[in-house]
Order: structure tokens, then C-alpha cells, then sequence
């Protein structure tokens, strides 16, 4: 009986819409390990799609090369087809996924999406305190907001 009264309140049409629009909520939520999954899937099918294109001559199947994009991207080196019969280039265009996929070029963004949240951070703490409550905080937090504006005045 308790169970049959769950089942009612689960398809009940009101919680279902708000269950249904906390999953919408949580789904399209951004974050850095959503968008790390972004960044390898679109390179991914876009290495696959370009090296199936390269490959034309040569008949190479849309999952091979798939397989080979995904492959260099994550720098396995794991391929199900010669390299060497490949055309030149698509072996130049598989050592830009390397590039794309390596751990330098990876970890440039969240360093840049870091920086910049820290900078616009900075920003608004200036405006809120303004100018004349500045002058007048003390002289270790003044010493930390003028490095912090040397910060931003470095700003690539």
C-alpha cells in the first residue's frame, strides 16, 4: 500500500515537472569536468570527420578513423591502421590532435577561465568598497588590493 501511494506521487504530474526541471537544471549545468568532456568529444569527431576526409582515396573507414583521432588526441598511439600508408597530410593533421589533446595545451584553459574570474572578482570588490573606503582600510589590505591591481595591470 505505501508503495502504491510512491508510485502515484512519482507520475503525479506536479512532481514529475519539478523532478523533470531539476534533471534539465543538473544536465545543462556547466563546469570544468562537463566541459573537459566537450573539449575531447568535439575533437574527437572532428579529428575523425577531417581524417575521413584526408583518406578518401584510400577507403578508410569512419570508425577507423574515429578510432585513430580519439587515439592521437589522448596520445595512446593505438591505431587500427597503418600510419605509414596515410597520407601526409593527415599524419601533420594527427600531430596537431596531439598537440590539442597534450597535457600543456589542456590545462592552458582553466588556468585562463581561472585567471579571468579572478580578475573580474577583483573588479567588483573595487567598485563595491569604491574609492574613499579603500583610503581608509588598513595598511596590510591596501598593501593586498594595490598587488592584486598590479595583477590586473599584467593581464595578457
Amino acid at each position: 500500500m505505501a508503495s502504491q501511494h510512491c508510485m502515484e506521487d512519482l507520475f503525479d504530474g506536479k512532481t514529475l515537472r519539478k523532478n523533470c526541471a531539476s534533471f534539465k537544471g543538473w544536465l545543462f549545468q556547466i563546469n570544468y569536468f562537463r566541459l573537459h568532456f566537450a573539449y575531447f568529444i568535439f575533437w574527437s569527431l572532428l579529428g575523425g570527420l577531417v581524417l575521413w576526409g584526408l583518406e578518401k582515396n584510400d577507403p578508410l573507414p569512419f570508425i577507423d578513423s574515429l578510432y585513430i583521432a580519439v587515439s592521437a588526441l589522448t596520445c595512446t598511439g593505438l591505431n587500427t591502421y597503418n600510419t605509414q600508408l596515410m597520407r601526409l597530410d593527415s599524419q601533420v593533421f594527427m600531430v596537431f590532435l596531439m598537440m590539442f589533446g597534450g597535457a600543456v595545451f589542456r590545462s592552458i584553459f582553466p588556468v585562463i577561465i581561472r585567471r579571468r574570474s579572478f580578475v573580474q572578482s577583483v573588479k567588483r570588490i573595487k567598485q563595491t568598497l569604491g574609492e574613499e573606503k579603500v583610503k581608509t582600510l588598513s595598511k596590510r589590505l591596501r598593501l593586498e588590493l594595490q598587488s592584486l591591481n598590479l595583477l590586473m595591470l599584467l593581464e595578457l
